[in-house]
């Protein structure tokens, strides 16, 4: 009988007892066998380079920009405004993206103070512009056991402070999740790629 239902199922790779009859070990051993084999066929990588099989979850604690997209800064940021200037030389500066509060202590010490009621919705609307423009883009995620793994990131979305990131690795698929905003960095490439410079620089 068991020999019978290994020979139809194909997700059983392991017993967890051992089978005592020769012949029957035969067969149980060939069927194992085959429904291993399977799985990593399953898990091979499709034409076109996307990964299948299970995802891995992970906590997120840092997300760092590695690698800057094709299209120029400002074409990405084509509509921005002095504030929106004002956030892009915060994070091309300090290599990473601003907190409510350090937008709002960074823009009055360069002379041009935001109303408590502007912060919030500068630093969201920054960050969706900033993330979507990396998006399919080279990433680098640390989880919280300071874990890194290095890919493309597929998505990413954030709703009420609890966020997700989906990372195509080089050895699966991952997808971090955190109930509050990780700490958001770029590289040296990605932030000489966001700098203001010329006439729309914020003096």
């Amino acid at each position: 009988a068991l020999a019978e239902m290994l020979e139809k199922n194909s997700k059983v790779t392991k017993l967890g007892f051992p089978v005592q009859d020769p012949h029957w070990k035969s067969v149980v051993e060939r069927c194992l066998k085959r429904n291993v084999d399977s799985g990593k066929r399953s898990a091979k990588v499709k034409p076109g380079g996307k990964k299948l099989g299970s995802v891995q979850e992970r906590t997120l604690a840092t997300l760092t920009l590695t690698k800057p997209p094709a299209t120029i800064a400002n074409a990405v940021f084509k509509d921005a405004d002095e504030k929106m200037n004002m956030a892009r030389i915060f994070t091309s500066e300090k290599k990473r993206l601003p907190t409510k509060e350090q937008m709002q202590l960074f823009a009055k010490n360069r002379g041009h103070p935001l109303k408590y009621s502007e912060v919030a919705p500068l630093v969201k609307a920054f960050r969706k512009t900033l993330l979507d423009a990396i998006s399919e883009g080279e990433v680098s995620v640390m989880d919280s056991t300071n874990k890194k793994v290095s890919g493309l990131m597929t998505s990413w979305s954030e709703k009420n402070d609890r966020w997700t990131v989906e990372v195509d690795g080089e050895t699966g698929a991952f997808l971090f999740s955190s109930p509050k905003e990780p700490v958001l960095e770029l590289t040296d490439a990605v932030a000489s790629w966001l700098a203001v410079t010329g006439a729309s620089a914020t003096e």
